[in-house]
């Protein structure tokens, strides 16, 4: 009895050593649905493993790139972009042994690459910052990425379905399973020869073709532009007006709005084998409303990616990881019974055996249910003329005011060249979203006021990179004439914090919010808004250099008798 027991205890810890699962990153999600994109980027670069062979180093270079592009700092958001277009064209999308059996357990995957839709998604965010930057035949080569073929798997589910006496009980997913274990038993067919007969079909990702419209109308490619945008409508008849409105070219601006949080991967079916999704923001056909100087528009919702994740052409095949699954259980069942039942003691040590390596193969046979946290649930194209000068936009998502957005100097020079930015709206309502003006001079908008200013961590409004022209004007603003550009360096460097340029990455917040980062977010972003349309907390330097300054322009500051007494 006792060694029954022994055994049926080791059956147990074997069953539970298989069931652990991803957890994602509570932080930068948290951050992300806050839209405090200032923390989510310094999470996703804080937390990305440096190991270029570590198999979630290209995930958590996606979540680096989301999250930076949401905050608006294009410099990082680039240095991402690169790595994941090279990594994602690498080995090609659904081909066979390259990403048909990239998720199949743990202890097999290599490289995440993440779903098919995540995939298309990544380029999609590729093509965005190629597109900020003015970049339109990289932002069109990105965009034609995210267009590949994908396995219908589908296929395999509607021949189930018409087989299985108890498909009406059964999932999508659980219909494949069973699918592919009935091709793999009764025709005696290889996991190779059922990927190989499945069919491919188009894709219909909206955001590639639209993308790519976009960037074929700016390089004067009209045939191209046509060809996308035909294919737009044909997956998705609704968005014709917006293919009619990207053809005929009257709009200077485009916004790439997302909204929403990504919807999470979880495991389901038998040993946890199936990946599936489950929405964290729920869908629906709300426009998104674009508000220009009081003028109001409305734009349709052009992909959802809660429905993208529950269609099977957008996920991996995964019949290896759930043959596994099913093999596991019978050798864990069979060898529990004959080491048990059996008195003999060479059976036992082979009922143990059989255990151990059903466990094994169960404790790969689980769904990868890693996941790129920073995507968003749904993304909206915006196009706008924007008169020349500095314009109010404003966005939200019609229905949910914790969308809003306020864009309060958004600058375009009238019928000149056209500009793409990029803006994640906030999902639970933010006081700095309603922002009324700027209040910090950088280096996207300029100066806020006629009169000179000096830097933020000499106790002014000003966060531009130094140059000679914004030193002329801090000394206008009572700079010491001896400090020169070398100085006002060195006083940030020995505030720890990183200029553009500097040859580091810097890894916290901005400087600000009391980090060590400097960059500037374009007008039409979020981290724009939150950086430099709200007031932060004053700054007290600490460096040599900065006091140094300090005190030749304001004295040896007052100390407290009290302090000084004790």
């Amino acid at each position: 009895m006792k060694r029954s027991l022994f055994i049926l205890a080791a059956v147990a810890g074997v069953f539970a050593a298989g069931c652990s699962t991803y957890q994602g990153d509570a932080d930068l999600l948290g951050s992300m649905a806050q839209a405090d994109y200032g923390s989510a980027r310094a999470v996703a670069l804080n937390s990305a493993t440096d190991k270029v062979k570590d198999r979630g180093y290209l995930l958590d270079r996606q979540k680096v790139l989301w999250a930076a592009m949401a905050e608006g700092d294009l410099d990082t958001a680039g240095a991402s972009a690169d790595y994941v277009y090279d990594q994602l064209r690498t080995q090609g999308v659904n081909q066979g042994k390259a990403v048909g059996r990239f998720l199949v357990g743990d202890t097999n995957v290599q490289v995440w690459k993440g779903e098919p839709f995540e995939q298309a998604a990544g380029f999609t965010a590729i093509a965005i910052v190629d597109g900020m930057s003015g970049d339109w035949g990289n932002m069109r080569a990105s965009a034609l990425s995210s267009q590949f073929q994908l396995k219908d798997l589908t296929t395999v589910v509607e021949g189930e379905r018409g087989a299985n006496e108890k498909a009406g009980e059964l999932s999508d997913r659980e219909l494949l399973v069973a699918g592919v274990a009935r091709a793999e038993e009764e025709d005696e067919q290889t996991d190779e020869a059922i990927e190989d007969s499945i069919p491919l079909a188009a894709s219909d990702f909206e955001p590639g073709y639209a993308l790519a419209a976009i960037a074929e109308r700016r390089l004067g490619l009209y045939e191209e532009m046509n060809e996308s945008l035909r294919k737009l409508v044909a997956v998705n008849p609704g968005l014709e007006p917006l293919a009619e409105q990207i053809r005929n070219g009257s709009y200077n601006a485009v916004f790439v709005v997302d909204y929403g949080l990504a919807p999470k991967k979880i495991r389901t079916g038998p040993d946890g084998a199936i990946a599936s999704y489950e929405a964290r923001t729920y869908s629906d056909d709300a426009p998104v409303v674009l508000d220009i100087n009081g003028y109001e528009n409305r734009f349709p919702v052009l992909a959802d990616y809660n429905r993208l994740s529950t269609d099977l052409k957008w996920n991996n095949f995964e019949d290896v990881r759930i043959a596994k699954s099913y093999v596991g259980t019978g050798l864990i069942v069979g060898g529990a019974a004959v080491a048990v039942v059996s008195n003999d003691s060479t059976a036992q040590l082979i009922g143990l055996g059989m255990i151990l390596a059903g466990a094994a193969m169960k404790s790969s046979a689980g769904a990868d249910t890693r996941h790129c946290e920073a995507l968003p649930q749904r993304t909206y194209v915006v196009l706008a003329s924007l008169p020349q000068g500095e314009s109010r936009v404003a966005l939200q998502v019609e229905g949910r005011p914790e969308s809003h957005l306020v864009l309060p100097e958004v600058v375009s020079d009238g019928a000149g060249d056209m500009r793409l930015w990029y803006v994640r709206l906030p999902t639970t309502g933010a006081a700095w979203a309603n922002a009324s003006g700027v209040y910090y001079s950088n280096d996207s908008t300029g100066r806020v006021t006629d009169a000179p200013d000096l830097p933020y961590i000499l106790g002014g409004h000003c966060v531009r990179t130094p140059s000679e022209k914004v030193l002329r004007e801090y000394q206008q603003a009572g700079l010491p004439g001896w400090v020169n550009v070398a100085d006002l360096e060195r006083m940030y460097a020995e505030e720890g914090v990183i200029l553009p340029g500097a040859g580091s990455m810097p890894t916290g917040r901005h400087v600000l919010e009391g980090g060590n980062a400097f960059y500037t977010p374009p007008a039409g972003s979020a981290g724009f808004v939150r950086l430099f349309c709200q007031q932060h907390s004053q700054y007290t330097p600490a460096g040599e250099t900065a006091n140094m300054i300090l005190r030749e322009m304001y004295g040896e500051p007052e100390q407290d008798d009290a302090l000084v007494s004790n």
